[in-house]
């Protein structure tokens, strides 16, 4: 074999190996990571269809430009200035795995009821979303959807499971 020949030899497999190891980097950024952090979502809350006393209301996760992470089962919840109010599963809904890509969402139901008389009931300031991230962090939205009910017998907030796209605006 010339020198040539040798040097192009050389230079082809330093390319290959080259290509290998960018292709391979560029691979592992985008894998989704174990849980979304705040900082990689845009979060909001979308009115549902109300009916017969019953209330609806969805949070929506979008993925940031550049961010790619999963969501599984139920993100907790808490409500804020609203302290009678139990939160508790939706019931029958299985939980899953959503990858989210940059632009792309993910939301899960909440439920509740408003029904009893105005004594009997709490009108939260907000709504307040625990991410499960590698970092521990809080998103809090302003409640807007007026009372739920706090009486002995209707006191729930019922959060679904996390699904696959958009939001169903009402």
């Amino acid at each position: 074999m010339s020198k040539k020949n040798a040097g192009f030899a050389v230079a082809a497999v330093l390319g290959a190996a080259l290509t290998t190891v960018s292709l391979s980097t560029g691979a592992a950024s985008a894998m989704p990571s174990e849980g979304c952090d705040a900082s990689q979502l845009t979060t909001t809350i979308v009115p549902g269809s109300p009916g017969a006393g019953q209330r609806y209301a969805e949070i929506q996760f979008t993925a940031k430009d550049g961010q790619y992470c999963q969501l599984k089962g139920s993100v907790p919840v808490t409500l804020d200035g609203a302290p009678g109010i139990t939160i508790e599963p939706e019931a029958g809904q299985p939980d899953q795995v959503v990858h989210l890509r940059p632009g792309t969402s993910a939301h899960q139901s909440l439920h509740w009821s408003a029904i009893e008389a105005r004594g009997d009931q709490a009108t939260p300031s907000g709504v307040t979303v625990h991410t499960p991230g590698t970092q521990a962090q809080t998103v809090t939205l302003p409640w807007q959807f007026g009372e739920l009910d706090a009486s002995a017998e209707a006191h729930t907030l019922n959060v679904g499971t996390v699904q696959e796209g958009p939001a169903d605006a009402a």
